[in-house]
């Protein structure tokens, strides 16, 4: 498998620790914000879900969702 540090950052994927970091909550607000479309678009890889790093969209990348301040989706 490759190094996912080594790919594009718009190739790269993040799971819900990133966003716990990023946004300084707990595991449980990372997952209400998800149910309740407050977070960019995920994938759903098998039973692991992931968000793509980078899109250029903030509704599909989660720093460029940051960058735009935090829209919600719905």
């Amino acid at each position: 498998m490759a190094d996912q540090f080594a790919l594009p950052e718009t190739q790269r994927t993040v799971n819900h620790r990133w966003f716990m970091e990023a946004l300084q909550v707990s595991s449980a607000t990372v997952w209400r914000m998800q149910a309740e479309n407050r977070l960019p678009e995920s994938l759903k890889i098998g039973r692991s879900v992931r968000w793509r790093l980078r899109t250029g969209d903030p509704s599909t990348g989660a720093v460029d969702w940051l960058e735009s301040g935090c829209p919600s989706r719905g």
